[in-house]
C-alpha cells in the first residue's frame, strides 16, 4: 500500500513538471485592443490653460506595459515619447480630437481616439477706432524737411503705419498713406480713422496678444525712399480693467494715440 502511494505521488509530480514545461514552451499570447484603454483630460478644459492628458489602462488582468506613445492633437503630431501622459494647452476651443498611438511591450500598437470639448476663455473685445500721431521729435522731423524755392524750411512727410503680430510677424493691418504734412511749415497731427481692428483681451491676461505698431515716412520733395520712423510693441492687457477710450504712447521720438471702443 505504501508503495502504491509513493507511485501515485511520483506520477503527480511528473505530470506537474510536464504541465509547467508545456506552459513555458507555449506561453499564452495576450493581445489588447482600443477598448482596453481610455484617454483622460485632467484640468479645467479651458482654452490656453495647461491640461494633463493621460492614457488610462482599463484592464488590470495582465502585466502588459506601455513602452511609448505618439500623441496627435486634431491629427497633427504633438509628441513622441515613452510617457503615458503629457501637458498641453489648447490654442483653439470647441470639439478637439486627441489621438494616441500606444506601443506595448508585447509588440502591439493600439490606436485610441477621444474627443474633448474645450471652453473658450473669457475675454473682453476692444476695437481700435482711430490712430493719431500727435508728435515727432526734431531729429525725426529733420529727415522730412526741405528748403522751398523761397528759402523757407517746410515739412514733406508722407506717412503710413502697419500693425503686426509680435510673435509670427503676421500683418493685420496696413493703413492708407497720409499726406497732411506735405509742404507744411509746422507739424500737424496725422490721423487715420476706421482701422476696423478688433482684439481679444483675456480676463487673466494670458495669453498677452502683443502687437507691433510700425510707422513709416517718406520725404516726397527730396525723392527719398520710404523709411521706418518708429516701431513700438503694444499690449492692451494693462487696460483690461479700466477700459479707457484713449491711450497714448511714445516710442523712439514718436507719440501716438489710440481711440478705443470696448465691448
Amino acid at each position: 500500500m505504501k508503495l502504491l502511494q509513493q507511485s501515485l505521488l511520483l506520477l503527480l509530480f511528473i505530470i506537474s513538471i510536464s504541465c509547467n514545461s508545456s506552459k513555458e514552451e507555449n506561453p499564452v499570447n495576450i493581445e489588447l485592443n482600443s477598448s482596453d484603454f481610455d484617454i483622460e483630460l485632467v484640468g479645467d478644459k479651458t482654452q490656453f490653460n495647461e491640461q494633463s492628458i493621460i492614457i488610462k489602462k482599463l484592464s488590470l488582468e495582465n502585466n502588459i506595459s506601455i513602452t511609448g506613445v505618439d500623441w496627435y492633437i486634431d491629427n497633427v503630431i504633438y509628441s513622441e515619447s515613452n510617457q503615458s501622459s503629457i501637458k498641453f494647452a489648447f490654442d483653439l476651443f470647441g470639439d478637439i480630437n486627441v489621438k494616441a498611438h500606444i506601443y506595448l511591450d508585447n509588440n502591439q500598437m493600439i490606436v485610441v481616439n477621444k474627443q474633448f470639448k474645450i471652453i473658450e476663455k473669457e475675454y473682453s473685445a476692444v476695437g481700435i477706432l482711430a490712430v493719431t500721431v500727435t508728435g515727432l521729435e526734431w531729429h525725426i522731423l529733420n529727415d522730412y524737411s526741405y528748403t522751398s524755392n523761397y528759402g523757407n524750411t517746410l515739412i514733406s512727410l508722407q506717412s503710413k503705419f502697419t500693425v503686426s503680430d509680435i510673435d509670427d510677424n503676421t500683418i493685420y493691418f496696413i493703413s492708407e498713406k497720409n499726406f497732411v504734412n506735405n509742404r507744411t511749415r509746422d507739424f500737424e497731427d496725422i490721423e487715420w480713422t476706421g482701422p476696423n481692428l478688433a482684439l481679444k483681451i483675456y480676463s487673466d491676461g494670458i495669453p498677452d496678444n502683443k502687437l507691433d505698431f510700425t510707422f513709416y515716412g517718406q520725404n516726397i520733395e527730396l525723392g527719398r525712399s520710404e523709411a521706418i520712423m518708429s516701431s513700438h510693441t503694444l499690449s492692451l492687457n494693462d487696460y483690461r480693467f479700466v477700459k479707457p477710450t484713449e491711450v497714448e504712447f511714445t516710442s523712439q521720438g514718436l507719440t501716438y494715440k489710440l481711440t478705443l471702443h470696448w465691448f
